[in-house]
């Protein structure tokens, strides 16, 4: 079923579920997830700012801030939201593990629930940095949503380099 055409769409329960790569967008969306590590370091836009605190306080700032958990996910009202999906713990080997992509996807159906998201765009958690295989966070991800009983989100958008959507959209039709 080789296709260049996108997006490549199924649906699981009644959620539309959209594969395209990350330049041809299948629609606007509401909020996107980023993949992240328990120090906030990853990510695929780093920003870069100029302090507004002075150095003491930048520096008591550093010294006292808490990593955070693996599994986690932390919304950024911005528009579109940002959901950083903690997935990595770099002091850990491996530094992505199943569970914490379990757990960061049910807190991103959660959140979508929580603040009303009707569409998300995301990338197949865990596998960025390559450390899970596709076929186990389709998996992951198909039991999170056979599982949930909110509306939102509506419409998913995986965002999935061109040469893998084909094997993606395979995934999800042989399960």
């Amino acid at each position: 079923m080789p296709s260049d055409i996108y997006p490549l769409v199924s649906f699981i329960g009644t959620v539309e579920l959209s594969i395209a790569p990350p330049e041809l967008p299948p629609f606007a969306f509401d909020a996107i997830v980023e993949e992240q590590d328990t120090c906030l370091l990853l990510g695929p836009n780093p920003e870069i700012r100029e302090p507004c605190e002075d150095y003491k306080t930048l520096v008591f700032r550093m010294i006292t801030q808490q990593p955070r958990l693996p599994g986690e996910v932390i919304v950024r009202k911005t528009c579109p939201a940002r959901f950083l999906a903690v997935v990595h713990d770099l002091e850990q080997a491996p530094a992505c593990k199943e569970e914490w992509v379990a757990h960061a996807l049910d807190h991103i159906f959660s959140e979508a629930g929580s603040h009303r998201i009707t569409t998300l765009a995301m990338p197949v958690l865990g596998t960025c940095y390559g450390t899970l295989q596709y076929e186990t966070f389709i998996t992951l991800l198909l039991s999170t949503l056979s599982g949930r009983s909110s509306i939102y989100p509506e419409k998913i958008w995986l965002i999935v380099p061109a040469p893998v959507c084909n094997r993606i959209m395979e995934l999800l039709v042989h399960h």
